[in-house]
């Protein structure tokens, strides 16, 4: 009987070392699962400016065609002003050398 009892104890000291690297290990997923769960709320918290910085780029561009539209209006009364002017410069000189 005192072998068995002496393995019976030495079995006993192994699940307590066993018990006590469970415990290690558990406590390392639970940091492990904090530190997870802090990565996933960074990842929502950027999803969520991505989305902002999104919409910003869209009303930007919305600007931007709005200004392309306006320049190319302002265009075409240019070019309305430059033919007027040159048609003036025109009938001026035709004026001045046709003169009788």
């Amino acid at each position: 009987m005192t072998e068995l009892e002496g393995e019976v104890k030495k079995l006993g000291s192994e699940v307590a070392r066993l018990g006590e690297r469970v415990a290690g290990v558990e406590g390392e997923v639970t940091k492990l699962s904090g530190e997870v769960n802090e990565l996933r709320s960074r990842f929502a918290r950027m999803e969520e400016t991505v989305a902002r910085m999104g919409e910003r780029i869209a009303r930007f561009e919305g600007a931007l065609e709005q200004m392309g539209i306006r320049l190319t209006s302002l265009e075409r009364r240019m070019d309305w002003v430059l033919g007027i002017m040159i048609t003036m410069w025109i009938t001026i000189i035709a004026a001045i050398f046709f003169k009788p």
